[in-house]
């Protein structure tokens, strides 16, 4: 049982990664039925995030638990609405013990060649940096797309330790796009007259960030961890 947390989990993209390509939902709570979609294709995405075979390629993991954070309850509503798209029913697990009517659970069996999958996703509108003394569910990986550089890494790290590092001592975190580097247009777009060259725009757009508190790059979070 492998599982994942996604802090600010926003359209569910990264869900999208941490299944990898292929994926086909073929039933709900054990019953098998005819594939229907696939993961990728149900929302007209091609499923191709630049990445490789995703964190499932390992023909053990049997079953994926998938916490989704998100403050905003219109994008957990399109989370909801996403999930259905793809083939997940809702659920609701006699045994938890969790009574926040703000967490809504999802399940699905998915297929890829002679695997199957078995996925539950929680969709939780929660703000994790919030609610530390309510800890979420277990993770083995925490992820988070656009998301490190809204903190400064000392108070990051130590949330995302706080709340789940006692139930996972081996804690991977995956904080990809920290808006670190640099970004330019191909080809690329000189000046125009009164229109900035992409260097410029995107030079000012990183200062913007800076000045509006952000904490883009690497090095911090690398101390902090």
């Amino acid at each position: 049982r492998l599982a994942v947390a996604d802090l600010g989990c926003g359209h569910l993209r990264m869900f999208d990664r941490v299944l990898g390509p292929g994926w086909e939902v073929v039933g709900t709570d054990g019953d098998r039925l005819e594939p229907q979609r696939t993961a990728a294709d149900a929302d007209g995405d091609d499923g191709d995030d630049g990445g490789d075979g995703g964190l499932l390629d390992d023909p053990a993991a049997s079953h994926l638990s998938y916490s989704a954070y998100e403050t905003n309850p219109d994008m957990l509503a399109e989370c909801a609405s996403r999930l259905r798209r793809l083939g997940f029913l809702p659920h609701t697990d006699d045994d938890d013990s969790d009574d926040d009517d703000d967490v809504q659970s999802f399940r699905a069996v998915l297929a890829r060649g002679d695997r199957l999958l078995d996925v539950d996703v929680s969709l939780f509108l929660r703000d994790f940096s919030r609610h530390g003394d309510a800890p979420p569910a277990a993770a083995d990986i925490v992820v988070g797309c656009c998301l490190a550089d809204l903190f400064p890494p000392d108070v990051l790290v130590s949330a995302v330790l706080r709340a789940f590092a006692p139930a996972a001592p081996a804690l991977l975190l995956y904080l990809p796009i920290t808006f670190c580097g640099t970004t330019a247009a191909d080809p690329p777009a000189p000046a125009r007259g009164r229109v900035p060259s992409d260097a410029a725009a995107f030079r000012t757009y990183g200062e913007a960030l800076a000045d509006a508190g952000h904490h883009p790059g690497t090095h911090g979070l690398a101390r902090a961890a």
